[in-house]
């Protein structure tokens, strides 16, 4: 049973509205377009281990994506967790490409690429610093102990996989997605004993999922930036380019001639990622680059989003349900 759904990461919207809205020589951009596209291969390596999870028996398993708990003293996040009546299993996916060597001696990852090396945290130590952190936060609970098993998956294909020192150990818990079903029917057999019963484990997954907390990040702050950094107005959905132009039933681009009815729901949609739930008129003016306060208050009017408070002190409160952009 599929509990908790992979969803589009929040923080990959909120770099890819930073990266549109701020000018290629800012001094953290760089950082940012390389922290956009290390989330977006994360997401894509997870997305490519639903077609072998779904092979997994309905009711007797139940999957969680992105779970991110607190022990009561640290936060920890996990990419893929399976709760089973005989054992758990914890997935740390990763989406890399080239060959990558596992430093036993230094407990790190190297990556070689075009004879360029790149080193990276140890996913082995991470999954275990997971498995210590799930433990920790399941003693809390009256449940029984359930073994905790691990597995660092390689989605990409095109991965090599080499390390420095050949241990059955690594071969065990490091794999490719395509050896995923059989890693797991391999536990299978392993635990023959049920330590929950199937109820009790639906219960759990329950309780995992309403203890789940939304990782909530400020990028401005995050790249040392402010609400004045952002390039200011309604982007063209066509070129790229900024502003568009307000005109009677919508936007015009002076660069492409495009026009569009509903461009500035992305340019919402970014304040709402990057600033604000919460705006003014005023703020919604100068964001939009719209000089009349009746246009501002037809646009939010057309989205049903009303405002809250009297005059210049009303605020209108965005929402990514009211701001959904059609394909």
């Amino acid at each position: 049973m599929l509990v908790k759904e992979l969803e589009k990461p929040i923080l990959l919207d909120q770099l890819e509205a930073f990266i549109s809205r701020i000018l290629n020589t800012y001094p953290s951009w760089d950082r940012a377009n390389d922290d956009f596209k290390k989330v977006k291969a994360g997401y894509k390596g997870e997305l490519s281990l639903q077609y072998p999870l779904s092979y997994l028996h309905h009711d007797k398993y139940f999957i969680l994506h992105d779970l991110r708990l607190f022990t009561g003293t640290h936060f920890f996040q996990i990419d893929v967790l399976i709760l089973s009546s005989r054992f758990f299993l914890i997935l740390e996916v990763k989406n890399m490409v080239g060959q990558i060597c596992f430093d036993t001696q230094f407990e790190q990852l190297v990556r070689t690429i075009d004879g360029k090396e790149e080193g990276f945290p140890n996913p082995i130590k991470q999954i275990q610093m997971q498995c210590y952190n799930l433990q920790k936060w399941l003693n809390r609970t009256k449940y029984p102990k359930v073994p905790i098993e691990t597995l660092v998956v390689f989605s990409n294909p095109r991965s090599i996989l080499r390390t420095t020192k050949h241990t059955d150990d690594l071969s065990k818990i490091i794999i490719h997605t395509p050896s995923l079903l059989t890693k797991i029917h391999e536990l299978e057999a392993k635990y023959q004993r049920n330590c929950l019963s199937l109820n009790k484990v639906k219960h759990l997954s329950s309780i995992l999922l309403e203890n789940h907390i939304p990782n909530e990040i400020n990028l401005l702050e995050r790249y040392q930036s402010s609400k004045d950094d952002l390039i200011k107005g309604v982007q063209c959905p066509g070129c790229k380019k900024y502003p568009m132009l307000k005109i009677k039933r919508g936007w015009h681009c002076r660069y492409c001639q495009l026009i569009s009815r509903d461009a500035h729901l992305q340019a919402l949609r970014d304040y709402l990622l990057l600033v604000n739930k919460k705006i003014t008129n005023n703020e919604a003016r100068d964001f939009l680059n719209i000089n009349s306060r009746h246009s501002v208050r037809g646009l939010f009017r057309s989205l049903s989003i009303k405002s809250i408070g009297t005059k210049k002190a009303a605020r209108y409160e965005l929402a990514f349900e009211k701001l959904q952009i059609k394909e």
